[in-house]
């Protein structure tokens, strides 16, 4: 399958560096899903909030499969860095075929049990997973054409913990829609 002439933007694309090109296997999953969709011919918006060194990492692996792209800043948990990243993707894009959520606090911010956790982490752990989330869905379905594919990545601990996965309202919200 080939995917030239498609447009991709995957959500914390610079977590996961490696130093190889193409194809390698076990490394990050952002990273993974950014270096096949550039073997296949796809355009690249590798986001990033904080790693900027890391995103042009990335973006020198997607140029060295041939494929072009570009590198764009923002935290999906505020408004305007939405807004931006999405109006920068259709600047330089015009559309949006494939977009990519997988992004991901650190775990130690969320691996505790349910009742320890403190109103203001539940707020942030809402705030960076499901409302980021159906925000950022929202502007790439203004810029998706028919056809166009959305996919989230999550990571839910076992349920039988007892301790919170911050994916979980993710993962509802995905089936609900």
């Amino acid at each position: 399958m080939t995917l030239v002439d498609k447009h991709a933007l995957i959500t914390g694309s610079s977590r996961g560096i490696s130093h190889g090109i193409c194809s390698e296997t076990g490394h990050g999953i952002s990273r993974s899903i950014a270096i096949k969709l550039a073997e296949k011919g796809a355009r690249l918006a590798v986001h990033y909030d904080r790693n900027k060194a890391a995103a042009n990492e990335i973006l020198a692996e997607v140029r060295a499969c041939g494929s072009e792209g570009f590198i764009i800043q923002a935290d999906l948990s505020l408004p305007d860095d939405r807004r931006h990243l999405f109006r920068t993707v259709e600047a330089e894009f015009g559309v949006l075929d494939i977009f990519i959520n997988n992004i991901r606090p650190a775990p130690p911010t969320f691996n505790r049990p349910t009742i320890e956790i403190t109103l203001d982490q539940w707020d942030m752990i809402v705030a960076s997973q499901a409302r980021s989330f159906l925000a950022a869905g929202r502007e790439a379905t203004r810029l998706m054409p028919d056809g166009g594919r959305m996919l989230v990545v999550t990571h839910a601990l076992e349920p039988r913990t007892g301790i919170l996965s911050p994916w979980a309202a993710v993962e509802s919200l995905v089936r609900y829609l």
